[in-house]
């Protein structure tokens, strides 16, 4: 069923994003420069920005979002499953993706679940510039792809700003999803860690709270800045703890 299928492909997507947190290439000795702004044959423009609505009930906040996003979406997840069955061409990956990924949906906090059962409506996953707002005033800003709901980098006007970044240890992201599936929920996905910080917290020493002292599924670094002298940050996380803040 295809509405199945796209809250399936929401939902490993989630997943994937939680276990590498943000990749990026391999680190080498090469200085890059002259990198912006950016040019070229495959650059085609000003990453656009999108108005979250806060205000409305979680299914509806992303749907104008991915009404325009949908044809893209429908590629990329076409390219997905082409790349799955590339290396697996029985298919069984994908039937497992299908039949068991949308039963873990109910197990999700809110407002999460609500929001990714509306992008899976409405698109029966391309970078955006969001403006999440309340009472038509803005909350938190950020970069994502389209249909994530949680977040990997952003900033609250006047407050701080966060972003996330991969952290590799054996006691890492895949282990925490296996653990979450078979039933420990008491540990939070790392997106929407980042997502509730950006959108509740009214302070960098909350944030700075929230991100050293959560559970989290993934081993991470979080980079947070605040507004104020010495307001800056480094936190290594492992899953239940902080390793390190400098």
């Amino acid at each position: 069923m295809p509405g199945r299928s796209c809250v399936a492909l929401v939902l490993l997507a989630a997943a994937v994003s939680c276990a590498v947190a943000q990749h990026a290439p391999p680190w080498t000795e090469d200085c890059r420069k002259s990198t912006y702004p950016p040019s070229g044959p495959t650059y085609r423009g000003a990453v656009p920005w999108y108005t979250i609505n806060l205000d409305l009930p979680p299914y509806k906040r992303w749907h104008e979002l991915m009404l325009d996003k949908a044809p893209v979406l429908k590629v990329i997840v076409n390219s997905l499953k082409n790349m799955i069955n590339t290396f697996v061409p029985s298919g069984k990956i994908m039937q497992v993706v299908d039949e068991k990924l949308p039963g873990l949906l109910g197990n999700f906090p809110g407002p999460f679940e609500e929001e990714m059962k509306g992008i899976a409506a409405v698109t029966d996953i391309p970078l955006v510039n969001l403006d999440f707002q309340r009472n038509n005033k803005t909350v938190f800003k950020a970069s994502s792809f389209a249909g994530y709901v949680g977040m990997l980098t952003g900033f609250k006007p006047g407050l701080f700003s966060l972003t996330l970044n991969e952290r590799f240890s054996i006691n890492g992201g895949y282990l925490g999803i296996l653990e979450w599936i078979l039933g420990k929920k008491d540990v939070m996905w790392i997106g929407f860690l980042t997502r509730t910080v950006l959108e509740n917290s009214t302070s960098y020493e909350e944030a700075k709270n929230l991100l050293t002292k959560t559970k989290i599924l993934a081993p991470a670094y979080f980079i947070l800045g605040g507004n104020q002298s010495g307001e800056g940050c480094v936190i290594t996380r492992d899953r239940k703890e902080s390793l390190d803040v400098y």
